[in-house]
């Protein structure tokens, strides 16, 4: 049986030894090394490289620095999977984390089985959250269906500024006859600009227009 190759990278020696102990004594997991720091190319990375190793990566804050170590362990290990552990990140921290090429989020308290479960899923090739993260999620989404997000989703849409007179407009009540009156344009350069805001902004009815544009200035 093939075993899951782990490299450990954390700053806590006693956390280190700890999740170190717990690999070392799962049947199916070799560790290949146990370090304190990740940095630049370590000596043992030249026969990790080849075994896609899942590399357990304390990473504290995700700031640039934090995503550059992501990026650092990447290049040295480019077949490797990078599970974050110790965090509880926001959404557009995890995008981030994705994009830069993680794999799955532990928290460092998790129970042993919660653990190496990741670890054998991140492995096969699947994403993992942990339910705590994945809780946290849905209350952010729900936050930001309620219109925190909604200024970032405008000013992402690329919106011309007659499109933004438009949205103004709408927000008032005005009829696309009445807009075009405003506006000096026929009704249906009207109704053809509401379809473009529509699509831009991935609504489907009028009124959503509307409830964005209460939500927030338009710039």
């Amino acid at each position: 049986m093939r075993k899951i190759p782990v490299v450990i990278v954390e700053d806590n020696w006693l956390l280190r030894e700890s999740i170190k102990e717990m690999i070392e004594q799962a049947k199916d997991f070799k560790l290949l090394a146990a370090c304190e720091r990740f940095e630049g190319i370590p000596s043992w990375s030249s026969g990790a490289a080849s075994l896609s190793p899942v590399v357990l990566l304390e990473l504290g804050n995700c700031n640039e620095k934090g995503l550059e170590l992501v990026r650092t362990v990447k290049e040295a290990l480019p077949n490797s999977k990078i599970v974050i552990m110790n965090m509880l990140p926001k959404q557009e921290d995890i995008l981030q984390l994705v994009s830069c090429g993680v794999e799955g989020f532990i928290l460092k308290d998790a129970a042993s089985e919660e653990f190496l479960a990741t670890v054998r899923t991140v492995f096969l090739g699947e994403k993992v959250l942990p339910q705590r993260l994945t809780n946290m999620l849905f209350s952010q989404i729900i936050e930001h269906s309620n219109g925190s997000e909604m200024p970032s989703l405008l000013e992402s849409a690329n919106l011309s500024s007659r499109e933004k007179q438009i949205i103004h407009f709408v927000a008032e009540g005005l009829t696309n006859k009445e807009i075009a009156q405003q506006l000096n344009i026929s009704s249906f350069t009207v109704k053809s600009h509401v379809h473009n805001i529509l699509k831009k902004l991935d609504l489907r009815k009028r009124m959503q227009i509307a409830k964005i544009a209460s939500l927030q200035e338009i710039k």
